[in-house]
């Protein structure tokens, strides 16, 4: 009865992280719809989605994984999880767990996938004080698995320990407001326009064993869209110079 149930047990983790999947889905849909409001004449607020529509377009897939391989003591650190290509794993999909953000999908075969850690060197997340909404750039302490440093956050803002850091929206990789973790201490350096900030990261890459990806399904269309005005500004800047 002991290994049935120890059996049984996998089948119910599967479960759970499939259902969780879902709901991570629907609610990062719900969470884009509600930041999209406009006033109307009379300074209501209303949603782009009206009550007409009977059901909302998903913008955001979530697909459950188990980590597989992950190393957190090397300089460049990846995970390897155990969905690949047949489960609609693309490479540049974020991951996160259940606490925050994990890393980037990197390479991806039929049935597995890397991800490049958020403890990598060359790793830099798009991240902003919750509490403010002050942008700046999230990168890894280097062989420091619980900490990472915010740079960028100018000094007239109003930083405190405790504060909330979390992903900015600005990136195709993560949703608005997935975890990142907490700042732990700041200092203004002499001289300088903007603080030095260290983050603790939420996530526990030490113990980490489940991750959800995030496929961003208007990923496509953004690039696309920003790849012309990239193309357009270039363009310009080029017939200035000549």
């Amino acid at each position: 009865s002991e290994v049935r149930d120890f059996i049984d047990l996998k089948e119910v983790n599967d479960s759970l992280l499939s259902e969780n999947s879902r709901i991570a889905s629907e609610l990062a849909t719900a969470r884009m719809l509600l930041t999209t409001k406009v006033a109307d004449s009379l300074g209501q607020m209303q949603t782009l989605a009206t009550e007409k529509d009977s059901t909302i377009t998903a913008v955001y897939k979530y697909v459950g994984a188990k980590v597989i391989n992950n190393s957190t003591n090397q300089v460049n650190n990846f995970i390897t999880i155990n969905k690949g290509s047949k489960d609609g794993i693309k490479p540049e999909m974020g991951v996160i767990s259940s606490n925050g953000i994990v890393g980037v999908v990197k390479n991806v075969s039929e049935n597995y996938a890397s991800v490049i850690s958020v403890l990598h060197k060359n790793m830099r997340v798009s991240a902003k004080i919750k509490q403010n909404n002050f942008i700046g750039s999230l990168r890894w302490e280097v062989l420091a698995p619980q900490y990472a440093r915010l740079d960028d956050i100018p000094k007239h803002a109003p930083v405190y320990v405790g504060d909330e850091v979390t992903t900015s929206g600005y990136s195709s990789f993560f949703p608005d407001n997935v975890a990142i973790g907490v700042v732990e201490e700041w200092g203004l350096p002499q001289g300088s326009n903007f603080y030095n900030i260290r983050v603790k990261l939420s996530t526990d890459f030490n113990s980490l064993s489940y991750v959800y990806v995030i496929d961003y399904m208007r990923r496509q269309e953004q690039k696309e869209l920003e790849d012309i005005i990239g193309a357009r500004f270039l363009f310009q800047r080029i017939n200035r110079q000549a």
